[in-house]
């Protein structure tokens, strides 16, 4: 670390004595784009990793769907407390219960491909601009 710190230092002051204006204002420049360039990719991380927390959401939902399987979180789990008397209302009731489980998702996917679909021409077109920049 001291050897490469020495010879940067060394490279400086070669550079000033050939012109040292020059290079200062050339460091402070790439200095500048650095720092540009380091809020840039944070900024597009932060999107990507949204948008691929949204786009896990719907993969999971149509697997699910593919499947007929309702996730966890989305279970309705109030049942009628005489279902033991009548089998056949916790039977309709299961069977309500799963098919509007089913259409949530649906319904989930529906409502965030649209948004879905903006954050990832949003992410494309920051890339690009990314690009033309750098």
């Amino acid at each position: 670390m001291k050897s490469s710190l020495r010879e940067c230092k060394k490279f400086q002051s070669f550079a000033a004595s050939r012109g040292g204006q020059n290079f200062q204002r050339y460091t402070l420049e790439k200095k500048n784009k650095s720092v540009e360039f380091d809020k840039k990719i944070q900024l597009l991380e932060r999107k990507v990793g949204a948008y691929k927390c949204l786009q896990w959401q719907h993969f999971s939902f149509m697997a699910f769907l593919d499947r007929g399987i309702v996730p966890r979180g989305l279970r309705v789990l109030k049942m009628p407390s005489y279902g033991n008397v009548y089998p056949d209302l916790l039977k309709q009731w299961q069977q309500l219960n799963l098919r509007l489980s089913l259409d949530y998702m649906k319904l989930m996917n529906a409502f965030f491909a649209p948004i879905e679909a903006e954050m990832r021409e949003e992410m494309v077109m920051e890339t690009v601009n990314f690009n033309a920049i750098f």
